[in-house]
């Protein structure tokens, strides 16, 4: 132990001799060690930390699959029924519906986000309440009206009052006991659900064929995924030959919670992790040349030492000392850097992140941080301190001799390491390039709308004061008349399902006239929405044929559809969808007119869904609508003007998640943004390190050249010769380096493949501007130290020792 504190009290004294050296390895390590541990925190959180339920590792997501919903869709509560009854491997089930709730009974009414589940919800989850109790068998009866809020809700809402359990609140006009509070540390499916109520759903007002419920379920301890998802394919096998009209080709997939909410972020998360490993690499060479530079200069003390009697063993473990202290350092910086690393990744891609995880830097990730500053620590610091040991315990036995830091090996050592910089900065590069085409890519799609000066809201109404879908019809057009009389408006529309809302609904339907024949396994379904005559305007749909809805499409008029061009192509005789006609919802409707395709969801789709558009004033209108406010103005500045107006016509009815529809987009991209961002930092940062590790090597390759330069240039050479000799040693290493990054880089983005999109992982012109912008930044570091080298005064040189 007194070996130990020697070897640390000499390599904290050594460290402070030499204070520039100390730094620039310091900030170099705590560069890559705090991007590491800022990855690392997320990694951890999103994939390693179990989820903040009881035995997390038994849940599992439950979805219906069918030729209507694609891979995996929502859940008829019929089939539910029957999955919970007739399963064993599944002992806790629970379904649940997203709704948003009016809180009426105060100064003004306000929005709730919540779900109707049911009784099982909160057993199935392991979670029990703080005050009250949560729900039991018997609230899952048509007539029970029960609820249990978040805590975050009781406290911000209710002012976290005692007598809370057992108060009456009205919610959408009717009254709702309150029968619990969750714990603060409960949030399910995010940290946004302020309230849970029962029950889910009414089976006698649904149809089996009706999807609109979300599931989940508990295995029991000793099942394993495969028995469970085994036994839930025989369920949904007999319900296909009990009722072949609803679920002839229905399905049920279990996929474990944790997967569900990680989706193909766990993918992304590790090729950033993989590019900050790439960048501790560059870290560490950086680092290893430097001591490698200062080596050289303590060479005559390093003999002396030997001289003395110190075996190798004992020189390698000074300096190995002296390189896990500068590590521990840098490492302890590095958290701090990291701190501030996780915000940014919190800003840059906080949407995108499952709502369950927390993201911070707790025990796990400072252990974590501290074995990589450990490793780190060892990997820059061997190499160094075998051949500086070598060399001093050579220049002892020779008993004199110049310095060890000229020599061929110390040289070639310190310029490969450089060259491999550059190598792995040139990978992270290119992968930038990819990532940020593809993002520009991506954000400048085509929607088929136009985003600009756009502002989007929502309204909901209660169905018991609203019951008739007609009423429900002239409330909305009466809130959008009301908004449209705002001084800059232009133009507000209505739509049940706004683009990038996160809000669908489909139908099934019939070609009754126009049709062309279509294979017996395709599906006719298509996304359904109901607008008001000014919506197409007002979100910049372009007419293709026929004509656009009008005033006169009211209830006593023949039902009249739109269709997109999707729709059209797919299913009518030579894509002329005008004059045909559909039948859907059991009702005959004629088709008026094809507007162009829009995206609804997906930016990165190759084309846009089949689409069909009714009149609001003709179909059956939902308890919810958006409105999508086009304005001549800085759209920013007149939310509040827009949000004020929707409330004037009824103050019980709030208008909520208002926002820009170029918000929105922003939003669907938010994962691309998320993943170019952070590249390009890392990429930026290995650019940086690459080229102070290659303006390094240079610049002491000429301090060891001093006599020679000045030797030639006594001798008559130039300033161009002198140049062309300096940066023609290291363009060298630097076009060995860049062709092992472009060779490297042409297997290692093909990784990437998933996470592009209008762009290949081999594309021409990012490489050739990565291995440019490499090429660049190495002759920049190169000519430095050369316009140096060329200016020194060969009298002053030559007399140097």
């Amino acid at each position: 132990m007194s070996v130990l504190r020697q070897d640390l009290r000499y390599a904290i004294r050594a460290l402070g001799r030499n204070p520039g050296f100390s730094i620039v390895a310091i900030l170099t390590l705590a560069l890559g060690i705090g991007a590491n541990t800022a990855v690392f925190s997320v990694v951890q959180a999103v994939l390693l930390r179990p989820l903040p339920f009881r035995d997390a590792g038994q849940l599992v997501q439950l979805w219906e699959t069918g030729p209507w919903s694609g891979p995996r869709g929502p859940v008829s509560p019929y089939n539910f029924e029957d999955w919970r009854r007739d399963n064993r491997s599944l002992p806790l089930m629970a379904a649940y519906g997203y709704e948003s709730f009016t809180l009426t009974g105060g100064a003004a009414a306000e929005r709730l986000t919540g779900l109707r589940v049911t009784s099982g919800f909160f057993p199935t989850l392991g979670a029990g309440a703080e005050r009250g109790r949560t729900f039991v068998p018997d609230d899952d009866r048509p007539d029970s009206r029960v609820a249990v809020l978040s805590h975050a809700a009781w406290l911000r809402r209710f002012g976290g009052a005692g007598d809370i359990v057992g108060r009456t609140i009205i919610l959408n006009d009717e009254p709702y006991a309150i029968v619990g509070v969750m714990p603060a540390t409960f949030a399910f499916p995010s940290p946004r659900t302020e309230i849970w109520t029962a029950p889910a759903y009414e089976l006698t007002r649904k149809a089996r064929g009706s999807h609109y419920l979300f599931a989940i379920g508990r295995m029991a301890p000793s099942v394993t995924l495969a028995r469970a998802q085994s036994e839930l394919d025989a369920v949904a096998a007999r319900l296909a030959v009990q009722f072949p009209e609803s679920n002839a080709k229905s399905g049920v997939l279990a996929v474990p919670l944790r997967e569900e909410l990680v989706g193909n972020l766990r993918f992304a998360l590790l090729v950033l992790w993989g590019a900050v490993a790439m960048v501790l690499l560059i870290a560490a060479a950086n680092a290893a040349n430097l001591l490698l530079v200062r080596a050289a200069a303590r060479q005559r003390e390093t003999a002396i030492r030997a001289a003395l009697g110190a075996s190798l063993t004992r020189l390698v473990r000074q300096l190995l000392t002296e390189s896990l202290v500068l590590a521990a350092i840098g490492g302890a910086l590095g958290v701090a850097l990291a701190a501030w690393g996780t915000r940014l990744i919190l800003a840059t891609g906080g949407r995108v992140l499952p709502g369950l995880v927390t993201v911070r830097v707790d025990p796990a990730v400072l252990g974590f941080t501290a074995l990589i500053t450990v490793l780190t620590g060892l990997l820059f610091g061997t190499a160094p301190a075998l051949w500086h040991a070598r060399a001093g315990l050579r220049t002892a036995a020779r008993a004199g001799g110049g310095l060890a830091g000229g020599g061929r090996s110390g040289t070639r050592l310190r310029f490969t390491l450089a060259a491999a910089e550059i190598a792995v900065a040139l990978m992270l590069v290119v992968g930038a390039g990819l990532l940020l085409q593809s993002f520009w890519r991506l954000r400048h799609v085509d929607t088929g709308f136009d985003p600009s000066g756009m502002i989007t809201l929502r309204i909901s109404v209660s169905e018991s004061r609203f019951p008739e879908s007609a009423r429900r019809a002239r409330f909305y057009q009466a809130v959008a008349d009301r908004i449209a009389a705002i001084p800059g408006v232009t133009r507000v529309g209505a739509v049940n399902d706004l683009p990038f809302s996160g809000s669908r609904t489909t139908s099934s339907f019939a070609v009754e006239t126009g049709g062309q024949p279509l294979p017996p396994d395709v599906v006719t379904d298509a996304d359904h929405r109901t607008v008001n005559p000014d919506y197409f305007a007002a979100m910049g749909v372009r007419l293709v044929a026929g004509r656009l809805f009008t005033v006169h499409d009211d209830a006593s008029a023949q039902p009249a559809i739109i269709v997109n061009e999707a729709l059209s192509r797919r299913f009518f005789a030579n894509g002329q969808a005008v004059a045909g006609r559909l039948r859907v919802r059991g009702r005959s409707w004629d088709v008026v007119g094809v507007v162009s395709d829009a995206k609804h969801d997906d930016l990165s789709a190759l084309g846009a869904p089949a689409t069909m558009y009714t009149a609001i004033a003709q179909d059956e209108t939902a308890p919810w609508t958006f409105l999508a406010v086009r304005v001549a103005r800085d759209p920013a500045s007149m939310i509040a003007a827009v949000r004020a107006a929707a409330q004037e016509v009824d103050r019980n009815v709030p208008a909520y998640d208002v926002s820009l529809m170029e918000d929105r987009l922003d939003g669907a991209v938010a994962g691309q943004r998320l993943n170019a961002v952070l590249l390009a930092v890392f990429g930026a940062v290995a650019l940086a390190l690459a080229a102070i590790g290659i303006y390094g090597v240079i610049n002491y390759a000429v301090t060891l050249q001093t006599k020679e330069i000045g030797l030639r240039v006594a001798l008559g050479a130039r300033t161009a010769d002198v140049l062309r000799l300096v940066v023609g040693q290291g363009a060298r290493y630097a076009a060995a380096g860049i062709a092992a990054g472009v060779l490297a880089a042409l297997v290692v983005t093909r990784v990437l493949t998933r996470l592009l999109y209008g762009v290949r992982p081999t594309d021409v012109t990012t490489f050739a501007g990565a291995a440019l912008l490499l090429a660049a930044v190495a002759l920049a570091a190169c000519w430095i130290p050369g316009r140096r080298a060329a200016r020194l005064d060969p009298i002053v040189a030559l007399r140097q020792e």
